[in-house]
Parts: structure tokens; C-alpha cells; sequence
């Protein structure tokens, strides 16, 4: 098993336009909503490899049931801790030209309590044979 550690998830919306144009009006060719986030960026990976996975973290209360729904319409098995607050949204905008903006939302604060939680949460998934992934960042 291994479980993959997400500190600061988001819910990356990406959005393709012919070509970005700022300060201008930009028609969306096409545009896709998923659950992001470094670890769990690593547990689509391995589950398209088909590698035994869990990914747990924090997710804000505020679009917590929504989260939840991405990471199931992704495969991804999740056990995530509901915290104050809304998981961060991230906006990707790519055009024909290859080129991408990124506008990428604050995270969540999570305390001390919070951080305990999740040591216990995990210590329930970890075996002797069990690797973790911690990756990304705190902010």
C-alpha cells in the first residue's frame, strides 16, 4: 500500500481559448474541473498503473463534498480530514500556442490539532510493507 499525502489540495479548473488575450474577453474552447494537488497529482499516477493507493489530507469544509466527488470521478481511493475553510481553487488557462497561465488560490490553515489527526488517521493505513509520499507544498 501506499499512501500518498496531500497538505494543500486544490480543485484545479483548466480552460483552453484559442488565444489568451489579458484585459480582453477570451471564449473558452473547452474547460475541465479536477482534484489537484502534489500527492494526489501522484495517486492518479499510480492508479493508472494500477498501484494499490490512498490519498489523505486536508480538505476545506467550505467545497469539501465537492472535492470528494473529484477524487471519486477519478478513481482515486481518499480519505481526506474536513478543515475550516474552502480547499483552493487554481485556474489554468492554455491556448493553441502552447502557452499556460497559472493563477493558483492561498491553501487552507490547518493547526497543530489538525496536523495529529492525520498522524493517527495514517497510522491506520500503514503496514510494515506500506510507503508514504509526502509531497508538495505547506501554503
Amino acid at each position: 500500500m501506499i499512501i500518498t499525502v496531500t497538505m494543500n489540495p486544490s480543485v484545479d479548473c483548466s480552460v483552453t481559448v484559442e488565444r489568451f488575450i489579458p484585459g480582453d474577453i477570451n471564449r473558452a474552447l473547452g474547460f475541465q474541473t479536477e482534484a489537484g494537488g502534489k500527492g494526489v497529482n501522484v495517486s492518479k499516477l499510480l492508479t493508472n498503473l494500477g498501484c494499490e493507493n490512498t490519498a489523505v489530507g486536508f480538505a476545506g469544509r467550505g467545497n469539501y463534498d465537492e472535492y470528494k466527488k473529484l477524487l471519486d470521478r477519478a478513481g482515486i481511493r481518499h480519505d481526506f480530514l474536513a478543515v475550516p475553510g474552502s480547499t483552493r481553487t487554481n485556474i489554468k488557462i492554455s491556448d493553441s500556442r502552447g502557452v499556460t497561465t497559472d493563477i493558483n488560490g492561498a491553501g487552507i490553515t490547518v493547526g497543530a490539532d489538525d496536523v495529529h489527526r492525520l498522524f493517527e488517521l495514517m497510522d491506520g493505513y500503514l503496514t510494515p510493507n506500506s510507503a508514504v509520499v509526502i509531497s508538495g507544498s505547506l501554503g
